[in-house]
């Protein structure tokens, strides 16, 4: 009777359950931490199983670094490529205007100035023979190194010099101003040719697109200094003397060598084929990039 009592007491109480059966209820909540961030471990069993999580092991997650660079390099590479693309649009104007002056600066051009029909002559004698040899001293000058005695030395027919110390000392500062400013721009046409590697590699079609802007820059630029010169040549030309050559020695007689050879009308024409030369050279540049449709079908 004691035996039977307590036989089916263990069979009706809910707690007498086997060891196994015990750790099989448990282990579920056991094999489930919970995580700060509410998802499962990897390797979780759920159920008795194990079920892996999605993307682990299988690489870095989207968004992280790679090779120890931050992810808040992304955005600086559009300003980068940008920035260049601006050099580049801005140093086509300069390089125009820099081929044009040197095309104007040269021998080839004064030759054609003292020669061609209408120019005006020298009211103190010198004929077109002697402008050319005086004239090309003075060129060279502005394009050399040499120093100040390279003018200084040079003499007339008659034994006298051909050059005052006033008119000496404001070629020399022509040549400071035409060479720091021929050196400025090769300088800032090579930074803006090496940026145009990385263009061309990780832009495609963005060096074209900065050479055309580049033209369009300067046709601007040459139609306002065209206004400007058109509604007083006089005013333009004080003006421009005075922003380069604030020092005032500019201003020489109608008798003196600079004048004589270089008179007000050859610098009309030297700007009027300064900006010839670069409306050409800008011109062809945009024929050139113009946007075709199968360019931009390729693209």
């Amino acid at each position: 009777m004691p035996r039977s009592t307590a036989r089916d007491d263990a069979e009706s109480t809910p707690w007498a359950a086997s060891p196994q059966q015990e750790w099989d209820e448990l282990a579920p909540a056991v094999a489930e931490p919970a995580t700060s961030s509410g998802q499962d471990a990897p390797g979780v069993v759920r159920g008795g199983s194990a079920e892996p999580v999605p993307g682990a092991g299988e690489g870095p997650v989207p968004g992280e670094s790679r090779g120890g660079s931050s992810a808040a390099e992304a955005p600086r590479r559009p300003r980068a490529l940008r920035l260049r693309q601006a050099l580049v649009a801005v140093a086509t104007p300069l390089v125009i205007l820099a081929l044009g002056l040197r095309a104007v600066a040269s021998g080839a051009f004064l030759w054609i100035e003292y020669h061609r029909p209408g120019f005006p002559a020298d009211p103190y004698g010198f004929n077109p023979d002697e402008r050319m040899t005086y004239g090309s001293h003075g060129l060279n000058y502005v394009l050399n190194l040499a120093p100040e005695r390279y003018l200084g030395d040079v003499v007339l027919g008659n034994g006298d010099r051909a050059f005052t110390a006033p008119e000496i000392g404001h070629m020399t500062d022509v040549k400071h101003v035409l060479l720091w400013a021929l050196l400025a721009v090769a300088v800032f046409a090579v930074v803006a040719a090496v940026g145009t590697l990385g263009l061309r590699r990780r832009a495609p079609g963005a060096v074209r697109r900065a050479l055309f802007l580049g033209g369009w820059l300067t046709l601007a630029l040459m139609i306002a200094l065209g206004i400007l010169a058109g509604l007083g040549w006089e005013s333009f030309f004080v003006s421009f003397h005075e922003l380069f050559f604030p020092q005032g020695n500019w201003a020489f007689r109608l008798s003196d060598t600079l004048i004589r050879l270089y008179p007000p009308q050859f610098w009309v024409d030297a700007a009027a084929t300064l900006a010839a030369l670069a409306l050409v050279l800008s011109t062809a540049l945009l024929a050139i990039t113009w946007p075709r449709r199968a360019r931009r079908r390729r693209r």
